[in-house]
């Protein structure tokens, strides 16, 4: 009796084991796995408000009918598009752009909790669109509180 529980024990601890490795591939595979998607493009540059770098903001490039790349400003304003964790780039063509600094991590960790992108910058209401095209980076976009 005691040999068969210990022996159930171990089962579901492998059964367990191989599920989470399962599930971590499925996760994986569905942030940057499989296929090179066709379109993308190199695209960077910087982010100034008022002049002034912009540090720690998202930005997002949504292209009409290919989907959306995600870059993140560092400390002195400077950004690198990504469509997934293993493809750099944006689509070519027209893509409305969106900003943001609300609950972004800086360097040292902290979370900064005031949005400092002005209102007509942000997702939902940006008309500022880019026109992507291979060789055109950097992208440099000066954004004005006033």
């Amino acid at each position: 009796m005691y040999s068969a529980s210990i022996r159930r024990k171990t089962a579901c601890s492998h059964m367990g084991a191989f599920l989470s490795i399962l599930i971590s591939g499925v996760i994986i595979s569905g942030c940057g796995g499989g296929a090179e998607k066709e379109g993308l493009v190199s695209a960077y540059g910087t982010v100034t408000l008022d002049g002034e770098p912009l540090p720690f903001a998202q930005i997002m490039f949504k292209h009409v009918t290919d989907g959306t790349s995600i870059g993140r400003t560092d400390g002195s304003g400077y950004f690198n598009m990504q469509y997934t964790l293993s493809q750099s780039g944006a689509f070519a063509g027209e893509n409305v752009v969106y900003f943001s600094t609300k609950d972004m991590e800086t360097d040292d960790g902290t979370v900064q909790k005031n949005e400092l992108v002005p209102k007509q910058y942000r997702e939902g209401t940006s008309t500022l669109k880019v026109t992507v095209k291979e060789g055109d980076a950097p992208y440099d976009f000066e954004l004005k509180s006033k």
